[in-house]
């Protein structure tokens, strides 16, 4: 299915409503909505992210495994790249403070800010194609040699997955069995190793 949003146009695949329909159905605490709602919020930042770095939005597809933005032609500078990656925990964070100050009392405003809050920090951490990854690559393309860049890269994302790989163990291993980080983690370390 295929929708045009400001003449951009946004495709949703069957995989996306699949995934969408298992976890609306699945949950009956209102979690799933709410984190698909801090989602889009946090993707609609990237957008507003690119319309102010000058770039161009060829398409938008949705699918079962996240969001993927194609670009157009037009080149954006490293401080335009920055602020896109930027934007999307800055619309998470901005949304989650009001919402903790209205409602952070209300069940349904501390899920929500929790939720939008640990999704911006966690889009911060310097890991592969996370957000606060693409701003270290950034960084490294000012620091180091181009040859040096792709290790140096990898390196530092793994050296900052090994901690968060440390605690989804305990946490799986815990009376929780909690696998989502676990799995997180691992899809993470996966992307990391194909770059």
């Amino acid at each position: 299915m295929t929708i045009r949003l400001f003449d951009t146009p946004v495709r949703c695949g069957f995989s996306f409503f699949l995934l969408l329909a298992l976890f609306l159905t699945a949950d009956r605490s209102g979690f799933s909505a709410m984190m698909l709602l801090c989602i889009l919020i946090h993707e609609v930042g990237h957008l507003v992210g690119f319309a102010l770095a000058g770039g161009e939005i060829r398409s938008v597809s949705l699918t079962g495994l996240g969001i993927h933005i194609q670009r157009g032609e037009r080149p954006v500078s490293r401080s335009g790249e920055a602020c896109i990656h930027l934007m999307g925990p800055v619309f998470s964070f901005a949304t989650a403070l009001p919402v903790l100050l209205l409602w952070g009392e209300q069940p349904v405003g501390a899920m929500f800010t929790a939720i939008s809050g640990v999704l911006g920090i966690f889009h911060l951490l310097p890991i592969g194609n996370l957000d606060g990854g693409n701003l270290m690559r950034l960084a490294l393309e000012n620091c180091i040699p181009p040859e040096s860049i792709d290790f140096a890269f990898s390196f530092l994302s793994f050296a900052a997955l090994v901690p968060l790989f440390a605690l989804s163990v305990y946490l799986f291993l815990s009376d929780s069995r909690n696998i989502t980080l676990l799995l997180t983690c691992l899809y993470l370390a996966t992307a990391i190793v194909k770059e």
